[in-house]
C-alpha cells in the first residue's frame, strides 16, 4: 500500500528479528483475538496478499527446517512490500525507529495527499518540508513528462485527435433515396444516371432501435432484412480547391459507399478485415461483425473521384445477424486541421470517473491534484446533466445533433474532463 512503513518481513512483535515468538504472534493473532498488528506486511509472511495460518507454518518451516526465507523485503533487511495489496504497514520500528523527523514527514503527506508512494518520506526528509510545500504549491501545468506510469494510464484511457474546421458537403439528415435489400437492386444503382424514381424517399440517419434515427426501417426487426441501398446527389463547384474530402460515417453494422459509381470506402473489423466481401457484397449477405455507431468515423476521399457540378453517393448499409439494432448515417465533410495541439477525448463516464484514481495515484502533483478534485466537486452530477444537454440539442433541421447516446456521452465526458484539467491547472 502506497506511503507504508518499510518492515521485516516475518517480524510480526517487530522485535527486530525473526524467530520463534514470530509464528506464535501470528497465531495469537488468528485464533486468540490478540489485539491488532500494525505491520499486516509483515504478518503476510508468504506474501499472499492474507493472514492466515499457512504465515505461521512458512515461518515454522523456514525456522526449523531449513525452509525458504520470507519473500522480499526479507527478514533481515527493512523495505518497503513490493507486491500491491490490501494489508498496511502503519508502524514498524524500520521507520526510522519513530523518528520525529519521518513522523512528520507522513504527517504532511497525510495532509496534503492521497496516494504518495513509498519513497516520499525520504524525498521529503532529503529536501524539507518547506520546500516539499513551495514545489506541491508550484507545480506546473499540463502532462508531467517524467512520469511515465501517469502518462501510459492517461493515454490508455483517452484518445488525441486533431484539431480541425469542419464543414459540410452533404449535410446531415438529408434527403436520399432509398430500397430496402429485400432482393438485388439494379445492377447500376450506384451510378449517376439512375432512374430512382420509384425509391423510397427519406432522411439520413436511417436505422431502427437506436434512438438516434430520423427514417425508422422496422423490418430490420421484424423480417430477416440484411441491407438497404440509399443514394443522393449533391453538387460541387470545384472539387479540386477544396480542404480533404471526408465520409463521415454513423454505421451500424457495416457498409460499403460509392462516389460516381466507384467504391471509395468499406468499414471493417477492429483487426481490418471487412465486414463485407464481394464486389458489390450481395443484398442479403450479413456483415461479418458488429459496430455500434457512437463516434462518427472519418474516411477520406480523394478529391479525383468528385466532379464539378452534380455528383452522386450511393451506399449500401448491411445487418448483422441477430441484431435488434441499425443505423446508415453519412455525410459529407472538408477538414481544414489546425497547428493547435491534439485535444484528449474521453470516451465514456466510465473512463472519466477513473482520472481521479489515477492521478491520486501516480501523480507527483499530489496537492494539485486533491484541490482539483476539491473544485470540482460534482464529478459524475455535472457530466450526466451535460449528457442530457447535448443528448437534446437539435440541429437547424430539427433533429438531434448526436442522435446516439455513446456520443453524447463522449462529449459530455470530454467537456467536464477539460473542466476537471482546468481546475486542477
Amino acid at each position: 500500500m502506497a506511503s507504508d512503513a518499510p518492515f521485516r518481513r516475518g517480524d510480526v512483535n517487530d522485535d527486530g528479528s525473526v524467530d520463534i515468538s514470530d509464528p506464535i504472534g501470528v497465531l495469537d493473532y488468528l485464533f486468540n483475538g490478540s489485539q491488532a498488528i500494525d505491520c499486516l506486511d509483515a504478518t503476510d509472511v508468504n506474501d499472499t496478499g492474507s493472514i492466515d495460518l499457512a504465515d505461521a507454518i512458512y515461518l515454522l518451516t523456514y525456522i526449523f527446517s531449513g525452509g525458504l526465507a520470507p519473500p522480499d523485503p526479507g527478514p533481515f533487511n527493512c523495505g518497503p512490500d513490493p507486491t500491491l495489496d490490501g494489508l498496511g504497514c502503519y508502524d514498524s520500528s524500520c521507520d526510522g525507529a519513530h523518528d520525529p523527523a519521518r513522523v512528520a514527514a507522513g504527517h504532511l503527506m497525510h495532509r496534503i495527499a492521497y496516494g504518495p508512494r513509498p519513497d516520499d518520506i525520504d524525498q521529503i526528509l532529503a529536501v524539507g518540508i518547506d520546500a516539499t510545500l513551495i514545489s506541491q504549491l508550484n507545480p506546473g501545468t499540463g502532462a508531467e513528462p517524467n512520469n511515465p506510469a501517469l502518462s501510459n494510464l492517461e493515454d490508455f484511457f483517452t484518445l488525441e485527435i486533431p484539431v480541425g474546421d469542419e464543414r459540410f458537403l452533404l449535410r446531415p439528415n438529408a434527403p436520399f433515396h432509398y430500397f430496402l435489400g429485400f432482393e438485388e437492386p439494379p445492377a447500376d444503382w450506384a451510378q449517376p444516371g439512375f432512374d430512382d424514381s420509384d425509391w423510397i424517399v427519406g432522411k439520413a440517419g436511417f436505422g431502427w432501435s437506436d434512438n438516434d434515427d430520423v427514417t425508422e426501417i422496422p423490418q430490420f426487426a421484424s423480417t430477416d432484412l440484411a441491407s438497404m441501398y440509399i443514394r443522393t446527389e449533391f453538387i460541387l463547384t470545384d472539387p479540386a480547391v477544396l480542404p480533404p474530402i471526408y465520409l463521415k460515417m454513423l454505421h451500424d453494422d457495416a457498409f460499403v459507399a460509392y462516389i460516381n459509381g466507384v467504391e471509395v470506402a468499406r468499414s471493417t473489423n477492429a483487426n481490418g478485415t471487412a465486414q463485407l466481401v464481394g464486389n458489390p457484397p450481395p443484398f442479403n449477405q450479413y456483415s461479418s461483425g458488429t459496430h455500434e455507431a457512437g463516434i462518427p468515423e472519418y474516411y477520406p476521399i480523394a478529391d479525383s473521384w468528385f466532379q464539378p457540378g452534380i455528383n452522386t453517393i450511393a451506399i449500401q448499409g448491411h445487418d448483422a445477424p441477430n441484431n435488434g439494432d441499425f443505423t446508415l448515417d453519412p455525410t459529407l465533410v472538408t477538414q481544414m486541421f489546425s497547428t493547435d495541439p491534439d485535444r484528449r477525448i474521453v470516451l465514456s463516464d466510465g473512463n472519466l470517473q477513473r482520472f481521479p484514481f489515477i492521478r491520486g495515484i501516480y501523480s507527483t502533483r499530489q496537492l494539485q491534484t486533491v484541490l482539483g478534485e476539491f473544485w470540482e466537486n460534482h464529478f459524475t452530477t455535472d457530466e450526466e446533466k451535460l449528457r442530457d444537454l447535448i443528448r437534446g440539442a437539435r440541429n437547424r433541421y430539427g433533429f438531434r445533433i448526436l442522435g446516439s447516446n455513446t456520443a453524447s456521452r463522449m462529449h459530455s465526458s470530454t467537456l467536464e474532463f477539460e473542466e476537471y484539467d482546468f481546475f486542477r491547472n
